[in-house]
């Protein structure tokens, strides 16, 4: 993916009151990475974590990602809407990351 980040390929102008042009392998690389990140805190956190966050954690990741790119190529009220969502995703996985190392924590 970082080869397409450096060609034009992925690029998308987004209508904005100044030119913005969106590199599109940047979000598809880091929905695909962030969430094997988040499976891995919780494979590291080991037995004290329950197993249901092994799925929980990554896809909460993913659809937080998911609802920035659809903000992004929203407008107006919308993509005020996918960011409060994406927000209250993100709001949720942190609290369930301050639990993990609570629950790690002696």
């Amino acid at each position: 993916f970082n080869i397409l980040q450096m060609t034009g390929l992925d690029d998308f102008e987004l209508p904005r009151s100044s030119n913005f042009t969106l590199d599109l392998s940047r979000p598809v690389e880091w929905i695909l990475t962030c969430p094997v990140m988040q499976l891995i805190l919780v494979i590291l956190g080991g037995a004290r974590l329950p197993s249901y966050r092994k799925f929980m954690m990554p896809l909460l990741t993913a659809a937080n990602l998911m609802c920035g790119v659809a903000a992004m190529f929203s407008e107006g009220g919308m993509q005020w809407a996918w960011f409060c969502f994406g927000f209250m995703l993100w709001s949720t996985y942190t609290y369930y990351n301050i639990a993990q190392i609570k629950e790690n924590s002696d």
